[in-house]
């Protein structure tokens, strides 16, 4: 399911550039959804969830990316930088819990 949706984004991408050379990357655009998954319940998660190919398990998510990135990070064979970051309002409140699960165990950032 995670190959469909990385071919599917590829034929959408390919024609909004109509042909054009371009780059993306599949693994930052789901990082990026495992983020927002950390907050979202209901209908909005199932067909994220179902759109990405992704387990329904949130730990089991945020575990997979966690070593995904290690790996891709400390291997002999390539360098990759991965860059993400989580801006938040100060006008919203944010679950303890999503604060945790988003930015303290998938990315290991402390928050001030």
């Amino acid at each position: 399911m995670q190959q469909n949706f990385n071919n599917n984004l590829f034929q959408k991408l390919y024609h909004l550039n109509l042909g054009q050379s371009f780059t993306f990357s599949p693994l930052s655009i789901k990082l990026a959804f495992a983020n927002l998954l950390n907050g979202t319940t209901g209908d909005t998660r199932r067909e994220i969830i179902d759109c990405l190919g992704l387990p329904a398990d949130q730990d089991q998510i945020n575990s997979q990316f966690k070593d995904i990135t290690q790996k891709l990070q400390n291997n002999n064979y390539s360098q990759v930088n991965i860059a993400n970051s989580v801006w938040l309002n100060p006008k919203y409140q944010f679950s303890a819990d999503f604060l945790a699960k988003s930015i303290v165990e998938l990315h290991r950032i402390i928050p001030d």
